[in-house]
């Protein structure tokens, strides 16, 4: 979602961020996204702010743009659930790149079994836990390195290796773990003060560190 990609230049994203397009004439989507970008700053205290994401580009007078990349997979993902809800009697489990959505429709069956990767071994795993309808969302650095940033300093957050978030909607479990890892060591009470969201989180020396919710969500072994 660069300008200097040509085949996305004509996109509305694009039009709007080169001021060619109100942001009231984009499509419905389009504004949704840009709403929730909004949300995700006010709920994240300014922690997730697509305005202020050092990785954002930058207009030609010098200005921020809105990069709402860090939204947009977690909320497509659960739009693709939602729709996949709709089959009658038919559970249903996604995975894209590790924001995973899930249903399940019997009261009598089991929940998912979801695997928390171990961010300092590659192929293991730090926990076990089961959810029946929500979503899972993990940030950390094991996989691209520091590419979430403080967007009050500009740094790299590289204080923990992970934040995992376990909650009823994929799109906001990613957010909140997204803006968990940004504020490192100091994201213990704000993801402990999040009603409906379990984490777990891993520090880069190897520490774990979980909402008092957690261990009653564990299952065991991975099958």
């Amino acid at each position: 979602l660069h300008d200097a990609l040509p085949i996305c230049s004509d996109s509305e994203l694009m039009r709007q961020r080169r001021g060619e397009l109100p942001l009231r004439a984009c499509d419905p989507m389009v504004r949704e996204v840009f709403e929730l970008c909004a949300e995700a700053a006010t709920r994240t205290e300014g922690w997730f702010d697509p305005q202020t994401d050092t990785r954002a580009t930058r207009t030609t007078h010098g200005g921020r743009v809105l990069d709402p990349t860090g939204v947009v997979k977690g909320w497509a993902v659960q739009r693709g659930s939602e729709l996949l809800a709709e089959l009658d009697q038919h559970d249903h489990y996604i995975n894209a790149a590790g924001d995973i959505a899930m249903t399940v429709r019997d009261d009598g069956a089991p929940p998912w079994r979801l695997g928390v990767a171990d961010p300092h071994h590659a192929g293991r795993l730090v926990d076990v836990v089961g959810w029946r309808t929500g979503g899972m969302a993990t940030s950390g650095t094991a996989a691209r390195g520091g590419h979430v940033y403080d967007p009050f300093t500009g740094r790299p957050a590289t204080a923990l290796a992970s934040v995992t978030v376990l909650g009823p909607e994929l799109v906001w479990a990613d957010v909140y773990a997204t803006a968990g890892l940004a504020r490192g060591g100091q994201s213990y009470g704000w993801l402990n003060s999040l009603t409906g969201y379990e984490h777990c989180v891993v520090t880069a020396d190897g520490q774990q560190r979980h909402s008092a919710g957690w261990p009653a969500l564990r299952v065991g072994p991975s099958r």
